[in-house]
C-alpha cells in the first residue's frame, strides 16, 4: 500500500480515528506504515470476516457501512452494531489473534477499509518513535471503550421487559446539546441488536411515544424518564 496516497485521500477520517488521537498529521503516514496498513475494498453484502475464521487485523472503516453480528444458541442472527466511516473495529480480537472469530462482519454498502496489524504495537522491542507509544495508549483506550459497549450489551440482554431493554440502549447513545439522540439502526436492525421481535419492538416504541416517554426531536429522539 502507498501510505502517502491513502493518507492524502482519507487524511481527515484517519486523523479522527481514536487510534491516531494526538498523533500529528505529518506522522500519520509513518504510523500507517508501522501498522503495516493495507487498503481493501469490499462490495455490498460481501463478508469481511466470517464466523469461525481467524481475526487477524484491526479494521478502520474509511467509507461505507459495516454490520457486526453473531449467532445465538438457536442459530438466529443477533445484530451487534452498525459501523460507519471512521469506525475502528475488532481491535480486541485482532490483538488476541483469535483463531475462531465469534463475530461476523458484513459490508452493508460498498466499503473501503484499512487493515491494521495491531500486534506490532505491543512488541516492545520495536518501539523507536514517540507515535508508537501514543498508539499503545490509544489502543488501550479503544479496547476499554469496547468493553463498556459490551457491558451495555450484556445489560440489555439481561432485562426481562422490552421497554427496559430499549431504555438502557437509548441511555447509552451519545446525546446532542438538546439531550436528543439519533438511532444508528433502522427498526429491523435495532430489533436484531436487542434480540427481540421487530413487531413487538414497534408496538413498545409506539406505547412509549403515546405515554410521552419518547418524543421526536429533529432527526432524533428524546427520552423522558
Amino acid at each position: 500500500m502507498k501510505e502517502l496516497t491513502v493518507f492524502n485521500t482519507y487524511k481527515d477520517i484517519i486523523a479522527a480515528c481514536p487510534l491516531f488521537r494526538g498523533i500529528s498529521q505529518e506522522l500519520l503516514p509513518d504510523s500507517l506504515k508501522f501498522l503495516k496498513a493495507q487498503m481493501k475494498d469490499y462490495r455490498r453484502d460481501e463478508l469481511i470476516v466470517m464466523l469461525g475464521e481467524p481475526f487477524r487485523y484491526g479494521i478502520l472503516l474509511l467509507e461505507g457501512s459495516i454490520e457486526g453480528s453473531f449467532l445465538n444458541e438457536n442459530y438466529n442472527k443477533i445484530n451487534m452494531a452498525h459501523y460507519t466511516g471512521g469506525s475502528l473495529l475488532g481491535e480486541s480480537l485482532a490483538c488476541a489473534q483469535v483463531t475462531n472469530s465469534p463475530i461476523q462482519l458484513r459490508a452493508i454498502t460498498d466499503i473501503t477499509v484499512l487493515l491494521l496489524d495491531l500486534t506490532v504495537i505491543y512488541d516492545t522491542g520495536a518501539v523507536k518513535h514517540s507515535y508508537q507509544l501514543k498508539l499503545s495508549v490509544n489502543l488501550i483506550r479503544a479496547i476499554s471503550e469496547q468493553n463498556v459497549f459490551l457491558s451495555t450489551k450484556i445489560r440489555i440482554f439481561g432485562q426481562k421487559s422490552l421497554r427496559d431493554k430499549a431504555v438502557i440502549y437509548f441511555e447509552s447513545l451519545p446525546k446532542r446539546a438538546d439531550g436528543s439522540f439519533k438511532l444508528p439502526f433502522n427498526k429491523t436492525a435495532l430489533a436484531e441488536y436487542m434480540g427481540v421481535n421487530r413487531s413487538a419492538l414497534s408496538r413498545e416504541l409506539g406505547r412509549m411515544k403515546e405515554e410521552g416517554l419518547l418524543t421526536a426531536s429533529g432527526d432524533g429522539f428524546i427520552l423522558h424518564l
